[in-house]
């Protein structure tokens, strides 16, 4: 699934890669991120099911109040955050995301972070909770 900004010059897209249903409910997500020409991927982020799960309905909620935020995170501190808030009164929406990454060198602790957000086309906001629906397995909300 994919999410554009109102202008299209920013998007984030979402794959489900993987997800496990015993011991601890998740989702594998890959991430793709193209803001304004900068780009990034992200292949493998865990994320609990019932807090995307949490997230959905959320967005649904804000959706029917045109007000509030959803956001879910990965399992690993910073690896992952996505949100949706409303930015003014009038109904209008922005995503803002955050990926991270730890790598280990010889010369130490690496840590790679890309953040950002867009202002979200509200005309098509029922369809943006219906796209991040969409990737709930058939047994979720």
């Amino acid at each position: 699934m994919e999410v554009s900004s109102e202008d299209k010059a920013s998007r984030l897209g979402i794959e489900v890669i993987n997800n496990v249903f015993v011991e601890y409910p998740s989702l594998m997500l890959s991430i793709t991120i193209a803001d304004e020409g900068f780009c990034r991927a992200y292949s493998s982020a865990w994320v609990a099911l019932s807090q995307y799960e949490a997230f959905v309905a959320d967005l649904s909620r804000c959706e029917r109040a045109r007000q509030g935020e959803a956001r879910f995170a990965g399992f690993s501190p910073g690896e992952l955050e996505i949100a949706v808030e409303s930015s003014d009164s009038l109904g209008h929406f922005s995503l803002s995301y955050r990926l991270g990454r730890t790598s280990y060198t010889p010369r130490g602790v690496q840590n790679k972070t890309v953040t950002g957000d867009f202002d979200l086309d509200v005309e098509y906001f029922a369809q943006i909770v219906s796209d991040f629906a969409g990737l709930l397995p058939a047994s979720g909300i």
